[in-house]
């Protein structure tokens, strides 16, 4: 009597667990707003990635506008040191040269200080043009630190819009959990 009370009961536990034990199962169903929360989650990391992405840039740019901007004026700093020192080096050759015009007969005098007058123009009119070429530089270099200073910006501002964008997305995110679990 005992066998055939636990063969029953055998067959009545095999039956539940095949039959009755899975449909059971199959009627639980996630909580709701599990997808919808998983969406958002998945939404805030993509933000996230592509904050830090373009975090990353703003600094790319930020370092290659200070990188230009010291390799311009280390170069236009050695131009101006050269340049000078042509001219202080010509000037001194011209003053000793007119010193020693002083002592010359007049006629011989007028000469030397025509020709003079003639190296002195000579001397100035090419570092009036390097000048001028150099203030052409110095406005083309501003231009391109302008451009770069306004990508910087931008660039800023994109990231602060996506910072802005991120903290109302996470608090929608906190509002759309807090109603889905009751909160």
């Amino acid at each position: 009597m005992k066998a055939a009370r636990l063969i029953a009961t055998a067959l009545f536990g095999a039956t539940f667990a095949t039959s009755v034990a899975p449909a059971a199962m199959a009627q639980v169903q996630p909580l709701p707003g599990t997808q919808a929360l998983n969406n958002m989650t998945n939404t805030l990391n993509r933000l996230t990635q592509r904050q830090a992405a373009m975090q990353n840039r703003l600094t790319e740019e930020q370092n290659k506008l200070q990188n230009l901007q010291g390799r311009a004026r280390e170069r236009m700093q050695k131009h101006i040191e050269r340049l000078q020192k042509r001219y202080d080096d010509q000037k001194a050759k011209l003053t000793d040269m007119q010193q020693k015009v002083q002592n010359l007969p007049a006629e011989e005098k007028a000469k030397v200080q025509n020709a003079l007058q003639q190296k002195m123009n000579n001397l100035t009119q090419p570092l009036q043009q390097q000048q001028a070429k150099l203030q052409a530089q110095q406005a083309q270099l501003q231009a391109q630190q302008a451009q770069r200073a306004q990508a910087v910006q931008q660039t800023q501002q994109a990231v602060q819009n996506l910072k802005n964008q991120t903290k109302q997305d996470v608090q929608g995110l906190k509002n759309a959990a807090g109603a889905l679990f009751g909160q």
